[in-house]
């Protein structure tokens, strides 16, 4: 099931931005924290596969 998003929520989506994963260092593999941050970079949801 496909779910299309209003404009608002892509407009806030765009806006959004993760300030800092350092304190995920402790509790998550670099990969995964890489993973995190190139999605928040690029201003993105995490794609299935990175999820999985």
């Amino acid at each position: 099931m496909t779910t299309e998003l209003s404009e608002q929520v892509k407009q806030l989506i765009a806006k959004a931005k993760i300030v800092s994963f350092d304190s995920w260092q402790a509790t998550h593999p670099q990969a995964v924290r890489e993973i995190f941050q190139q999605a928040d970079d690029e201003g993105r949801y995490l794609t299935k596969a990175e999820l999985e």
